[in-house]
């Protein structure tokens, strides 16, 4: 089989080095000591009690498979010439132990000249290594196992040689790093695996209008890194890999995107709409990047047996409308999660230094929550609606300096130095073509509006407001939608005029001006919320 986490690159078959994916379903190219790999080739997709390996093709090297954890020795490959690009690439996985339990690219005398060790996760993980200088000697493969007891082993598979593209000194340290480029198009490309995923939108496939690509951010020089983001509708949009394309770190890693919410969720059921997650939060594993009501954002993660978050105070909160570049930093060998705001450190909690994340076998997915609440039984919430781009997931937890410069870069590419507008009103021209779009009465720009009410005449021109959600066509998130009109017949859509904003008088969805019980429409949970106050008489 061929796995997404190859696809569209040469094989290791195309190497210099014989059998180098024990695609002969042996040994044959390979030498061994102790006992620690003999019958370790296999065919499994996966360990009996859990799934799955990911290896590449049919066979690959399970160093479990032969005697369990006890057994100790080495597999060591036939010398090859180091050709082509210079580098070497191998499929890891198994215990991690990096003095007694890894694998190593070695000279024929048996000097160790790059190492990488498992960890503690049977599912492979492609490790690169630059060997340039080396090129036109001979080398070798070695996997060492000299660990007994609990994952006392290590795997093995896909060894290419000289194959690999040179690496890209700005991608260094990265996991994963969608940039957003495309500007076009329902897929995007992850620079790293290089490797595309599908945005999910809902006029990819249109019934009543023709199709129509995601909702992308206009290019231009001046925006800088910001150029070309994707805009996510708030219900429709969002981004899918799977979760056997995600490789991350356990033991620290830093999550950082740029984002400019257009609006703010309630937080249903209590969950933060997802800029960037790959969480099971019920089995405490995985971690979450999000934004809560009011732009209070937090970051999650799980170790299996616990789940810390740490959350931002209110002063610290994303405003809506504006870019902001956020960054969350788990770094156990601190002792800590700490989140950066605009390249400072805004929010930092303890957590154990033996703390390490626990992978959730769900697909990463950015804009989507992966257990969202459901309203209405249709409509998924816990989404992210705004622009995200520049998000990267890092395989260590940056120091403070590091976020600070990583910021700086990011601003001396946009012109004059300063964050760009955000750009993203609500656009009529997205239903081009809707064949049961009103064409006179007015109608919301986007998504769900009721109760537009008696339009008002000020200066000459007569202002409409309706309830609008600003999420998604459905009624939810209830806040004021505003157009301007000279004649009662062309209007012009303004900004929402009134939403829920902390420390007002109305912090929640307010302003419903009906009962629940004369809105058939309207979930349960929204009729409870916002109830209008009785009004005071006047003495």
């Amino acid at each position: 089989m061929t796995t997404p986490l190859m696809s569209g690159q040469a094989g290791a078959s195309d190497s210099t080095l014989s059998n180098p994916g024990f695609e002969r379903g042996d040994l044959s190219g390979w030498s061994t000591t102790g006992t620690a790999f003999h019958g370790s080739v296999t065919n499994q997709p996966g360990w009996g009690w859990g799934c799955c390996f990911n290896q590449q093709d049919t066979y690959h090297l399970w160093g479990f498979a032969g005697g369990g954890d006890a057994p100790t020795g080495t597999v060591t490959s036939e010398p090859f010439t180091l050709t082509g690009t210079g580098m070497v690439s191998v499929l890891v996985s198994g215990g991690r132990n990096g003095d007694q339990l890894y694998v190593a690219l070695t000279t024929l005398d048996g000097t160790a000249l790059h190492k990488a060790t498992g960890t503690d996760d049977e599912a492979y993980r492609r490790v690169t290594w630059d060997a340039r200088e080396h090129l036109g000697e001979q080398l070798r493969i070695t996997a060492v196992d000299q660990a007994t007891g609990g994952w006392g082993h290590i795997n093995l598979d896909d060894v290419r040689v000289g194959l690999d593209k040179a690496p890209d000194p700005g991608l260094d340290g990265l996991a994963a790093y969608w940039d957003f480029a495309e500007g076009q198009g329902t897929a995007t490309t992850e620079r790293i695996s290089q490797s595309t995923d599908p945005i999910s939108y809902v006029f990819n496939n249109a019934v009543y209008k023709p199709n129509s690509d995601p909702l992308w951010r206009t290019k231009r020089q001046e925006d800088g890194v910001l150029s070309g983001a994707l805009l996510f509708d708030g219900y429709s949009t969002w981004v899918t890999r799977a979760a056997s394309q995600t490789q991350l770190p356990t033991d620290g890693m830093t999550v950082e995107a740029w984002v400019a919410p257009r609006a703010f969720e309630w937080g249903d059921e209590g969950k933060p709409s997802a800029i960037v997650n790959q969480q099971d939060k019920a089995a405490r594993r995985g971690f979450s990047l999000g934004v809560g009501r009011h732009g209070v954002w937090q970051f999650g993660i799980g170790t299996g047996d616990a789940w810390y978050e740490t959350a931002v105070p209110q002063a610290a909160a994303l405003a809506a409308g504006k870019w902001a570049h956020i960054a969350a930093a788990f770094a156990p060998s601190e002792g800590t999660i700490t989140l950066y705001l605009n390249g400072e450190q805004v929010a930092r909690t303890a957590i154990p230094t033996t703390a390490r994340l626990a992978k959730a076998d769900v697909p990463l997915l950015i804009g989507r929550h992966n257990q969202p609440a459901v309203i209405n039984g249709t409509f998924a919430v816990n989404m992210f609606n705004g622009q995200i781009d520049e998000v990267k997931v890092h395989t260590d937890a940056l120091t403070s300096e590091s976020v600070r410069a990583g910021h700086k870069h990011d601003m001396q590419t946009f012109a004059g130095g300063s964050i760009p507008d955000a750009r993203m009103a609500m656009d009529r021209s997205r239903y081009d073509g809707d064949r049961y779009r009103p064409g006179y009465h007015f109608s919301a720009p986007n998504h769900w509006m009721n109760e537009p009410h008696t339009p008002i005449q000020v200066n000459g021109k007569y202002h409409l407001f309706y309830q609008h959600n600003s999420h998604g066509p459905y009624w939810h998130n209830i806040g004021w939608g505003h157009a301007v009109s000279e004649d009662l017949v062309h209007w012009r859509d303004l900004p929402v005029a009134l939403a829920p904003t902390a420390g007002s008088v109305a912090p929640e969805a307010p302003l419903r001006l009906r009962s629940p019980r004369r809105r058939p429409w309207a979930s349960p949970r929204a009729g409870r919320r916002g109830r209008p106050r009785p009004r005071r008489r006047r003495a």
